[in-house]
């Protein structure tokens, strides 16, 4: 079993169990984690993360890419689909930098970003669109300012009636695409 899987298996068991105190266990002391919602650093902050996600929520991982960067440091890129019971699957990309402190490994970086083809392939599909939320999130003060950027919604979108088709114009900042189905 190579690093990574021996790493997201972990991280993969806690999540799927609900235990929001074990998954924070896989991270460093230090890690920074940016799942869906704004950065933090530290165990303190994936343990509350995950204790807000709904129980019975799953994850599904598959690994794209590796890279051994030092012998005490991978480099991992996967795909994973998070399962809900009271919605759809949520897919999303998952870089992560895993770092060997002492006998384990654990995650010291975690980012995860949205897979907007499926979504755009959904809404292409034909299925019967309610209400389409576009969100962003703007600080033009200081791009890389530490405090967190608040989502602010650009525009929703409501059919009149039947299939409608919707063009979207999206830029960097775009953080949240919301389809509501009916």
């Amino acid at each position: 079993m190579n690093i990574l899987t021996g790493v997201l298996d972990t991280w993969k068991s806690a999540v799927d169990a609900h235990e929001p105190e074990r998954v924070a266990d896989v991270f460093t002391e230090d890690a920074i984690f940016q799942g869906l919602h704004p950065y933090s650093v530290g165990r303190a902050g994936v343990a509350a993360y995950y204790d807000s996600q709904p129980r019975g929520m799953t994850a599904d991982y598959r690994i794209v890419e590796t890279r051994r960067l030092a012998e005490d440091v991978v480099l991992g890129y996967a795909s994973v689909e998070f399962a809900f019971t009271d919605r759809p699957t949520l897919p999303v990309h998952l870089s992560v930098v895993a770092r060997r402190t002492g006998h384990r490994w654990l995650i010291a970086h975690y980012q995860v970003s949205r897979l907007w083809s499926k979504t755009m392939k959904y809404l292409a599909s034909g299925a019967r669109l309610q209400r389409l939320q576009v969100k962003r999130c703007d600080n033009p003060a200081n791009r890389r300012s530490p405090q967190p950027r608040t989502p602010r919604l650009i525009r929703t979108l409501v059919p009149t009636s039947g299939r409608s088709s919707v063009v979207l114009s999206c830029q960097v900042d775009v953080v949240a695409l919301r389809v509501v189905h009916g």
